[in-house]
């Protein structure tokens, strides 16, 4: 007999879960293996291709302005190279700071005020500092050729004379020696006659005029001045009395500077004791000064 058999029905919904089963128990971790060996490093790679410069990026815009700052001191007003002044002791006191001073061929310039003392001595350095030393000397340059011969001045001294008496002789008190030889005579402003007392000078000049004579006196005085119109000249007159031993004979001498007058202009040379005097020789030089 045959059975037909037909097709199976549809599944049925799943029926509810079961409860859960109880934990097994944990078993033995197993012993950690041996680690295994590093393995060989990798051949590097190539290098990559580096990527272009990207664009400049825009300009920001500017910051705010920061503050102002505090204004800074002023600084002292120097009086620079324009002000040196040679270094004078007495005005020194009154340099200012930055003063240049130069003094014994160095440059020095003013650090303290006021300064004392002088630069480059001492404890000057204080006061004064060096900007510039003296340089050394430098070697002494050859001689120039000498120049030309100048033309002949006049001779100041061209008018002269020399008037002798070379006797022994007596002249009386006040009286003149007569000058019995020209010794020498040069020039038109000085004159004498060869024994005459009188020794002829120019108007309105200046003469330098001495003598010297030996004499004696029965009772020590002696001495003799010079005479100009018959008037001492000032400072000549040797006279002396009271010689200790007599008759001594004594040297009698002076000379002078003087100016003449008007014409006549006439010198003398004369016994200017009150006694007269026994004389052993007598020399009256005259010059006429330019």
């Amino acid at each position: 007999m045959c059975v037909i058999q037909g097709r199976p029905g549809r599944r049925g919904p799943a029926g509810p879960a079961g409860p859960a089963g109880a934990t097994g128990a944990t078993g033995d971790t197993g012993a950690t293996g041996v680690t295994g060996a590093t393995g060989a490093m990798g051949a590097t790679g190539a290098t990559g291709v580096t990527a272009a410069t990207g664009p400049t990026g825009a300009t920001g815009d500017p910051g705010a302005t920061g503050p102002t700052g505090a204004t800074g001191l002023t600084g002292a007003t120097g009086v620079g190279l324009a002000g040196i002044v040679v270094f004078n002791p007495v005005v020194a006191p009154t340099y200012p700071v930055g003063q240049v001073v130069t003094f014994n061929g160095s440059t020095y310039i003013v650090n303290t005020a006021p300064p004392t003392g002088t630069p480059g001595t001492g404890q000057s350095s204080i006061y004064y500092r060096l900007l510039a030393g003296a340089g050394a000397t430098g070697p002494t340059g050859a001689t120039g050729d000498a120049g030309a011969t100048g033309a002949t001045g006049p001779l100041i001294t061209a008018n002269n004379g020399r008037f002798v008496n070379g006797t022994t002789f007596n002249v009386a008190s006040g009286a003149n020696v007569p000058l019995i030889t020209n010794g020498a005579l040069n020039g038109t402003s000085i004159s004498h006659t060869p024994g005459s007392t009188d020794i002829v000078l120019a108007p309105n000049q200046t003469y330098y005029a001495s003598f010297q004579v030996s004499s004696s006196s029965a009772n020590g005085n002696v001495g003799f001045a010079l005479a100009l119109n018959g008037t001492l000249i000032s400072g000549t007159d040797t006279s002396a009395t009271g010689i200790a031993v007599t008759p001594t004979e004594v040297s009698s001498s002076a000379s002078a500077v003087f100016d003449t007058g008007a014409a006549p202009n006439i010198l003398t040379l004369f016994n200017s004791t009150t006694t007269s005097q026994n004389a052993n020789g007598a020399i009256v030089n005259v010059i006429k000064l330019e």
